[in-house]
């Protein structure tokens, strides 16, 4: 979702059959704010599913590898060039996209 709103605040246009139109900004919105409950309700440690006294990483571990992921992914990110190129090499310059038209 994240990915789908940086794209569409720069000004990508869907192509293709199927597209949400003026819909899309809402869907995004309303998609974020569930997966954000939804990570909220993995990582909270509620101590529901494990016993007292139980090891650490049973309740925390979704947390630490989320975490982890999101570390890597961020300095993938800061080292990569961000995709910026990555444009010239999906237009085919005999089509025109029809978000040009």
């Amino acid at each position: 979702m994240i990915g789908a709103a940086i794209a569409r605040a720069r000004g990508w246009v869907p192509e293709g059959k199927f597209t949400l139109g003026r819909w899309g900004w809402p869907v995004i919105i309303v998609a974020g704010l569930y997966l954000l409950v939804m990570f909220v309700d993995m990582v909270a440690p509620t101590g529901l599913s494990s016993p007292r006294g139980a090891l650490f990483n049973l309740d925390w571990i979704t947390l630490v590898v989320m975490v982890v992921v999101f570390i890597v992914g961020a300095v993938l990110f800061a080292l990569s060039r961000g995709g910026r190129e990555l444009d010239e090499h999906l237009r085919d310059d005999a089509e025109k996209p029809a978000a040009l038209l």
